[in-house]
């Protein structure tokens, strides 16, 4: 017959015996591999960047779209 003495049971914790660090250290260590900000490198040049292109053709608003309709 099946028994509910596993719900008496005190739960099981137990704490880490490493060094106890605050929340600021914890994302230092996080982060510590993250380029600092004035070190990304940026291409502003609109001219050879390829992302920035726009397409060639007519602006389709919603109002063109309403009168197609």
């Amino acid at each position: 017959m099946a028994t509910n003495d596993w719900f008496f049971a005190k739960p099981k914790t137990f704490w880490s015996k490493s060094k106890k660090e605050n929340i600021i250290e914890h994302n230092a260590k996080k982060c510590k591999d993250m380029p600092a900000p004035n070190h990304y490198k940026l291409d502003t040049s609109w001219v050879n960047n390829k992302k920035c292109e726009f397409l060639k053709g007519e602006k389709i608003t919603i109002i063109d779209d309403i009168i197609k309709l």
